[in-house]
Protein backbone atom coordinates (compact mmCIF):
# COMPACT_ATOMS: atom_id res chain seq x y z
CA UNK A 1 0.00 0.00 0.00
CA UNK A 2 1.18 3.83 -0.96
CA UNK A 3 1.78 6.22 1.35
CA UNK A 4 1.00 9.55 0.31
CA UNK A 5 -0.41 12.68 1.82
CA UNK A 6 -3.61 13.79 2.13
CA UNK A 7 -5.04 16.66 0.51
CA UNK A 8 -5.05 18.84 4.20
CA UNK A 9 -1.72 18.20 4.69
CA UNK A 10 -0.51 19.40 0.98
CA UNK A 11 -2.86 22.57 1.67
CA UNK A 12 -1.07 22.88 4.50
CA UNK A 13 2.28 23.02 3.42
CA UNK A 14 0.97 25.17 0.23
CA UNK A 15 -0.40 27.54 2.79
CA UNK A 16 2.96 27.47 5.20
CA UNK A 17 4.90 27.91 1.98
CA UNK A 18 2.88 31.06 0.69
CA UNK A 19 3.46 32.78 4.03
CA UNK A 20 6.85 32.34 4.08
CA UNK A 21 7.02 33.72 0.58
CA UNK A 22 5.26 36.50 1.32
CA UNK A 23 7.31 37.58 4.32
CA UNK A 24 10.54 37.11 2.43
CA UNK A 25 10.12 39.07 -0.86
CA UNK A 26 9.55 42.40 1.07
CA UNK A 27 12.54 42.14 3.11
CA UNK A 28 14.35 41.05 -0.11
CA UNK A 29 13.46 43.76 -1.90
CA UNK A 30 14.27 46.30 0.65
CA UNK A 31 18.18 44.81 0.76
CA UNK A 32 17.82 45.31 -2.63
CA UNK A 33 17.19 48.90 -2.17
CA UNK A 34 19.58 49.30 0.03
CA UNK A 35 22.21 47.68 -1.90
CA UNK A 36 21.15 50.23 -4.75
CA UNK A 37 21.84 52.96 -2.61
CA UNK A 38 25.15 52.01 -0.98
CA UNK A 39 25.97 51.85 -4.51
CA UNK A 40 25.00 54.59 -5.48
CA UNK A 41 26.80 56.67 -2.74
CA UNK A 42 29.94 54.83 -2.70
CA UNK A 43 30.28 55.95 -6.51
CA UNK A 44 29.71 59.49 -5.82
CA UNK A 45 32.22 59.52 -3.46
CA UNK A 46 34.54 57.82 -5.87
CA UNK A 47 33.74 60.47 -8.33
CA UNK A 48 34.00 63.12 -5.90
CA UNK A 49 37.48 62.01 -5.00
CA UNK A 50 38.92 60.98 -8.44
CA UNK A 51 37.80 64.90 -9.18
CA UNK A 52 39.80 66.09 -6.38
CA UNK A 53 42.86 64.30 -6.75
CA UNK A 54 42.73 65.35 -10.40
CA UNK A 55 42.55 68.91 -9.08
CA UNK A 56 45.47 68.38 -6.70
CA UNK A 57 47.15 66.65 -9.08
CA UNK A 58 47.16 69.32 -11.57
CA UNK A 59 47.63 72.57 -9.36
CA UNK A 60 51.30 70.78 -8.22
CA UNK A 61 52.23 70.45 -11.74
CA UNK A 62 51.12 73.91 -12.76
CA UNK A 63 48.64 71.89 -15.31
CA UNK A 64 45.33 73.53 -16.02
CA UNK A 65 42.60 72.74 -13.54
CA UNK A 66 39.42 72.61 -15.61
CA UNK A 67 39.30 68.64 -17.70
CA UNK A 68 36.36 66.33 -18.47
CA UNK A 69 34.80 63.75 -16.64
CA UNK A 70 35.42 61.46 -19.57
CA UNK A 71 36.03 61.63 -23.42
CA UNK A 72 33.20 59.39 -23.90
CA UNK A 73 29.97 60.06 -26.57
CA UNK A 74 26.11 61.48 -24.92
CA UNK A 75 23.79 58.69 -24.28
CA UNK A 76 26.60 55.83 -25.46
CA UNK A 77 26.00 52.62 -23.91
CA UNK A 78 28.33 50.30 -22.03
CA UNK A 79 30.95 53.30 -22.74
CA UNK A 80 33.30 54.02 -20.22
CA UNK A 81 32.52 57.10 -18.12
CA UNK A 82 34.52 59.48 -16.06
CA UNK A 83 37.65 57.44 -17.59
CA UNK A 84 39.62 61.01 -16.79
CA UNK A 85 39.69 60.82 -12.94
CA UNK A 86 38.81 57.23 -11.93
CA UNK A 87 41.55 53.93 -12.17
CA UNK A 88 38.38 51.75 -12.80
CA UNK A 89 35.51 53.63 -15.23
CA UNK A 90 32.15 53.05 -14.44
CA UNK A 91 30.06 51.11 -18.20
CA UNK A 92 27.37 53.76 -18.68
CA UNK A 93 23.45 52.76 -20.07
CA UNK A 94 21.24 55.39 -21.92
CA UNK A 95 17.69 56.70 -21.76
CA UNK A 96 15.91 53.74 -23.49
CA UNK A 97 17.46 51.13 -21.28
CA UNK A 98 17.14 53.11 -17.82
CA UNK A 99 19.11 50.25 -16.22
CA UNK A 100 18.94 50.63 -12.16
CA UNK A 101 22.30 51.99 -10.35
CA UNK A 102 23.88 52.85 -14.21
CA UNK A 103 25.12 56.02 -15.39
CA UNK A 104 24.35 58.28 -18.27
CA UNK A 105 26.19 60.89 -19.47
CA UNK A 106 22.95 63.65 -20.80
CA UNK A 107 25.31 65.93 -22.20
CA UNK A 108 29.32 67.05 -21.99
CA UNK A 109 28.76 67.96 -18.25
CA UNK A 110 25.91 66.30 -17.02
CA UNK A 111 24.89 62.93 -15.72
CA UNK A 112 22.16 61.17 -14.58
CA UNK A 113 22.03 57.78 -12.59
CA UNK A 114 18.72 55.91 -12.01
CA UNK A 115 18.09 54.71 -8.63
CA UNK A 116 14.71 52.99 -9.45
CA UNK A 117 12.49 52.00 -12.88
CA UNK A 118 11.09 56.37 -12.78
CA UNK A 119 13.14 57.76 -9.95
CA UNK A 120 17.02 59.25 -11.05
CA UNK A 121 19.38 61.64 -10.09
CA UNK A 122 21.12 63.98 -12.15
CA UNK A 123 24.36 65.45 -11.74
CA UNK A 124 26.52 68.56 -13.77
CA UNK A 125 30.00 69.11 -13.20
CA UNK A 126 31.44 72.25 -13.21
CA UNK A 127 34.94 74.25 -12.08
CA UNK A 128 35.74 71.09 -10.22
CA UNK A 129 32.44 70.54 -8.45
CA UNK A 130 30.22 67.68 -8.87
CA UNK A 131 26.93 68.98 -7.80
CA UNK A 132 23.47 66.91 -7.43
CA UNK A 133 20.74 68.98 -9.32
CA UNK A 134 17.64 66.81 -8.45
CA UNK A 135 15.09 67.94 -5.37
CA UNK A 136 17.55 68.79 -2.29
CA UNK A 137 15.48 65.78 -0.12
CA UNK A 138 16.73 63.23 -2.84
CA UNK A 139 20.18 64.26 -3.18
CA UNK A 140 20.56 64.95 0.60
CA UNK A 141 19.46 61.11 0.75
CA UNK A 142 22.65 59.99 -1.43
CA UNK A 143 25.29 61.89 -0.85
Amino acid sequence: MKKTFSLLETILVIVIISILIAYFIPKAKKSLNFANSSQIKSELALIRNGILKKITKNRLLGEDITFNLDEESVQAQNSKLFSNILDFPLLSTNLSKKEIGRWIKISKNRYRIYFSQEGFLDYSYRNGVFKCLSDKELCEKYE
